[in-house]
């Protein structure tokens, strides 16, 4: 016979009544309703609701509430899923030439603290699909250029 948690009948009865969301508080105090199923895309989520019931928010502390928005926008979009991971090495410092359309628009859309505040944050809810792309941007970004020397050597 199996042992089944008080959690995973929780969980059941959530399908069950059709209530599938779990609540996401932001470092500025702002809940955000989010599908369940979050939980498929990040690691921290998934854990979280191992341990904790599923109708407590979920606080997430050193992530602002239009990040959290934005991240919960990349979930949404992929429904959920983990999209195919990125090709390794990257093929070119064009990111159209290996990001489907909408991920190459949602990483594009970001200032580089804006960008920053995304990775910091996908990284922390462990949702690698999202760490990649961002990551993948950053790379492009530098891809090419020479380090060699500072910027003063490089004025005399």
């Amino acid at each position: 016979r199996s042992l089944v948690s008080l959690n995973q009948i929780h969980i059941f009865k959530m399908a069950e009544s059709g209530d599938d969301k779990i609540t996401l508080v932001s470092k500025d105090g702002e809940k955000i309703a989010v599908e369940a199923k979050i939980k498929e895309m990040s690691g921290l989520v998934k854990n979280i609701l191992e341990d904790q019931d599923p109708t407590e928010d979920i606080n997430v502390e050193s992530i602002d509430s239009a990040t959290l928005k934005s991240v919960v926008s990349y979930c949404e979009h992929h429904n959920y899923t983990n999209p195919e991971p990125l090709r390794k090495p990257l093929p070119s410092n064009k990111l159209e030439d290996f990001l489907d359309a909408w991920d190459n628009e949602f990483v594009t859309g970001f200032d580089d603290d804006g960008l920053l505040n995304v990775v910091n944050a996908a990284n922390f809810l462990d949702i690698k699909p999202l760490v990649d792309i961002c990551l993948a941007k950053i790379a492009c970004m530098f891809k090419g250029r020479s380090f060699i020397g500072s910027p003063k050597e490089e004025k005399k």
